[in-house]
């Protein structure tokens, strides 16, 4: 369809559609993994990532990336330091409820304290969704020359994101003037 009848012309590679890597391998793989999925006719978005995971690490390799399974930003030792940090706030709000007496007779504001952890929850699940964040946008679009990088807005790149969970990457590279507000 690309050739004769012009459709898809945006999506092809400027390459062309030969990939010039040996593709059985991976294929099986892949099946192997469809295989095991407990709806094979009704995949869920896990499913979808794990199976296409698999053609994505294997074609790196084969074209001389860096191994994909390398750590990756979500990894680096003082991210997990602070999602660690808000788990902790996470517990001890949790805790807080059956130490406050205690506490109360040692001199200490539990009062306070539960004061300033009503927001614990909402604070450690955003600073996940920060550290998910350039992972996922790099996933999406490291293959297309694009990583995250500290300048980029992160509004921008969670509007990218967004776009991309549609299915519409080739969108997102369109109007990624307009989510930035690059003229």
């Amino acid at each position: 369809m690309m050739g004769k009848m012009k459709d898809f012309e945006d999506m092809k590679p400027e390459h062309g559609l030969n990939s010039h890597i040996p593709m059985l391998d991976i294929y099986r793989k892949m099946l192997k993994a469809w295989n095991a999925s407990a709806d094979k006719y009704k995949l869920t978005r896990d499913d979808i990532i794990r199976i296409t995971l698999i053609r994505k690490l294997a074609t790196f390799k084969e074209i001389g990336f860096r191994d994909m399974s390398e750590p990756k930003i979500g990894d680096i030792s003082s991210i997990q330091e602070t999602l660690k940090q808000a788990q902790g706030l996470v517990a001890l709000k949790r805790v807080l409820p059956f130490v406050a007496h205690l506490l109360k007779v040692l001199g200490v504001d539990a009062d306070k304290i539960k004061t300033d952890l009503e927001m614990a929850d909402s604070l450690a699940q955003q600073a996940q969704e920060l550290a998910a964040l350039p992972d996922e946008f790099n996933d999406y679009f490291g293959e297309r020359g694009w990583i995250i990088y500290e300048s980029l807005s992160l509004e921008v790149a969670k509007k990218a994101i967004a776009v991309a969970d549609t299915g519409d990457i080739c969108l997102v590279s369109k109007r990624v003037g307009q989510f930035s507000g690059i003229k």
